[in-house]
């Protein structure tokens, strides 16, 4: 496993797959896995519960990204550091 140098609350900015652009900062981290949590990040998932009683109710999840789909990232110069 490579050295990481991020950690929760830095921004970055995912520089591919579905979220390409985003600039977030990072709610969690799994370092074993290599995979970065951000707080924008997510995807709709919907209750499909046989329940007539329940509707189906959205709940927003978030999508892990792999660490090297990201970029450390500074507002201030509006660069990768």
């Amino acid at each position: 496993m490579a050295k990481l140098r991020l950690k929760s609350g830095d921004l970055v900015k995912v520089i591919t797959g579905e979220f390409r652009g985003l600039v977030d900062s990072i709610h969690h981290l799994e370092l074993k896995k290599e995979r970065v949590y951000l707080a924008k990040a997510t995807r709709k998932i919907y209750n499909k519960s046989p329940d007539v009683k329940k509707k189906s109710q959205s709940k927003d999840i978030l999508v892990p990204l792999h660490i090297s789909n990201v970029m450390a990232w500074e507002e201030k110069k509006k660069m990768r550091k």
